[in-house]
């Protein structure tokens, strides 16, 4: 996995513009899947996704 193709759920949150709440409650209903790191298990979001987003 390379990282610098995933948005930190901070960015991401940054980048739309939400809060980082809203970000988990949309992975969480399914809106916005996030993907989680392997080690740490943070949601981290896919850069090419905000493109059609």
């Amino acid at each position: 996995m390379v990282m610098k193709n995933y948005y930190s759920l901070s960015e991401a949150a940054e980048v739309l513009g939400k809060s980082k709440e809203t970000l988990r409650r949309w992975d969480k209903d399914g809106r916005l899947t996030a993907v989680r790191e392997p080690m740490s298990q943070y949601r981290i979001y896919k850069k090419m996704i905000f493109i059609i987003f």
